[in-house]
């Protein structure tokens, strides 16, 4: 059995791709394997996967149909056999002792996954990006549930105060799961067609079945910003059709009848209109986000979460914003997001 299975999606990256490979084949753990997973490209992925296939024997290649990334994933959990999954982005790479440093600690802990550090990088150079501070933490039981999966869900009580960190443990990336526990439990990533995070939804899924994490500050991941083909870039259709599918499905869930896993849930709904009103943005006609946001700020489910969401932790800037929408004042919430938009892609400039 190997150490660590590093499964890595692939699909129309060439530009990227061999840093990625090697970057893992040159690993200081060399008791891994490598699944890489061509999901239909059109460029030269598939071939560049077959040239590095034939240097290492530890790459395990599948080409498949395109299914999209969840589905992609889900095909390389099915074929791991290492002891740890780790997922790796085909236009990301790693430190080269990341599976070396994430399975010691997994082994030393007795861990069911190990959280770590990275680096987000841009056409402006790279930033690094912690998650919880500078010293080692050992997660057990109770505090997996309520420092790491309600967290993960969404923000609540003084971690309102920084909106900014809404998705700091939201990623697949720099982390490394426990095998037996993805299969055992049957846990996937749902389509991208349905929900509008499958990364969202498998972590609350694993860390509702981990007793033990461990989170160390070593910035061991390279997690790519500026590529634009990337799924997290341009208009998305039916993204609003999205956070309603995932809504019902969660209300759904027998665990939210935890009451502070509901307030996560409620403030996840709330700070939806982020990403929903970015989305519209991006057709450039303010009449369309009018309309769009309109629709979204009257819908029940949110208006039922906007009674739940802690204003009084929020800063000032975003106890405005979140006033706007839970007052369906449309006009002036989407001039906000307007100007919250505009300052934000100036600053990644």
């Amino acid at each position: 059995m190997p150490n660590v299975s590093v499964i890595v999606p692939v699909y129309n990256v060439e530009k990227y791709l061999k840093k990625c490979i090697e970057s893992i084949i040159s690993q200081s753990l060399k008791d891994i394997e490598i699944i890489l997973v061509n999901d239909g490209s059109t460029d030269n992925s598939l071939k560049i996967c077959q040239q590095f296939s034939k240097m290492d024997n530890r790459i395990r290649l599948i080409n498949k149909a395109n299914t999209g990334v969840s589905d992609t994933r889900n095909t390389g959990i099915e074929e791991a056999t290492g002891e740890y999954i780790m997922f790796v982005d085909s236009d990301d790479w790693l430190e080269k002792q990341a599976c070396e440093i994430a399975y010691k600690e997994a082994k030393k802990e007795d861990a069911d996954s190990v959280i770590f550090c990275y680096y987000r990088e841009s056409s402006k150079g790279n930033t690094s990006k912690d998650i919880f501070g500078k010293e080692k933490i050992i997660f057990d039981k109770e505090d997996v549930y309520n420092k790491i999966l309600i967290p993960t869900l969404g923000l609540t009580g003084d971690r309102l105060k920084k909106p900014q960190r809404l998705d700091t443990l939201v990623p697949i990336y720099a982390k490394i799961y426990k095998t037996k526990i993805i299969k055992e439990k049957k846990i996937k990533y749902m389509s991208l067609d349905k929900i509008p995070s499958e990364c969202l939804l498998f972590n609350f899924d694993y860390y509702l079945q981990s007793t033990r994490v461990v989170y160390i500050n070593n910035y061991l991941y390279h997690y790519r910003r500026n590529n634009f083909s990337s799924i997290t870039k341009g208009y998305r259709e039916k993204l609003f059709d999205k956070w309603i599918f995932w809504i019902e499905y969660m209300r759904k869930r027998k665990e939210l009848k935890n009451k502070e896993l509901l307030k996560a849930f409620y403030s996840r709904i709330c700070f939806s209109v982020i990403p929903l009103s970015g989305n519209t943005i991006k057709k450039r006609k303010f009449i369309e986000l009018y309309k769009e946001m309109k629709k979204i700020l009257n819908n029940p489910y949110y208006k039922e979460a906007y009674n739940y969401l802690e204003f009084n932790y929020l800063p000032i800037h975003w106890k405005v914003y979140f006033y706007f929408a839970k007052n369906r004042l449309t006009f002036l919430f989407c001039i906000l997001s307007k100007i919250m938009r505009m300052l934000i892609e100036r600053k990644k400039r």
